[in-house]
């Protein structure tokens, strides 16, 4: 076991410790915040696909960023995982009703509604982190899901979400780590 594996794994449960002592009505704020800032940040407003999660674990709720893609036409899309595989596909989500609880407890799209869509016609991911540093590295739960898949598909616009006000100085990346092209936080909206 490596010195940044350990780092890494010591670093996601201080921070997911930390995330499950906020209060509710501070993760509202800092949601509202961040999804505000993002409704208006040209990179959302240019995209016509937008591959979106729905917040577990306390992540950021990006509930309002996905109304409104509802509201503005945009197609809006959902992960649903594979775990024999460890790989995610997309599928179109119309409605909030469209959406079951899948592999690890989290809401996903109903596969059966035949809604996969092609990875290349993405254009901007909202992706939800424990951490994210100063050089647009993301720390995950470990899974690797969504860095396998940003390896193959490396021209949509990874935005990531992130319940802090700072970027970390290192979130400890390895050589198959993706990286972010901007972080989102409550108080900024950095570029990488």
């Amino acid at each position: 076991m490596t010195d940044s594996y350990s780092n890494k794994q010591t670093l996601r449960a201080e921070l997911l410790e930390k995330r499950r002592y906020r209060s509710e009505e501070d993760s509202r704020q800092m949601a509202q915040q961040i999804c505000e800032r993002i409704v208006h940040w040209n990179g959302y407003i240019n995209s016509d696909i937008i591959a979106v999660y729905a917040s577990f674990r306390n992540e950021v709720n990006v509930d309002e960023v996905i109304e409104n893609a509802w509201e503005n036409r945009k197609k809006v899309v959902f992960p649903k995982s594979y775990p024999e595989t460890k790989n995610i596909k997309f599928f179109e989500v119309r409605c909030s009703s469209e959406l079951r609880k899948g592999a690890y407890g989290i809401m996903e799209p109903v596969e059966e509604l035949g809604r996969e869509v092609d990875p290349r016609m993405i254009q901007l991911a909202l992706v939800p982190g424990v951490g994210f540093d100063q050089k647009g590295y993301r720390l995950g739960y470990g899974a690797g899901y969504y860095d396998r898949f940003f390896a193959k598909f490396p021209h949509i616009v990874r935005l990531g979400i992130w319940d802090s006000e700072n970027l970390l100085e290192t979130v400890y990346p390895e050589t198959h780590d993706c990286k972010m092209n901007y972080v989102c936080t409550f108080t900024k909206l950095f570029s990488l």
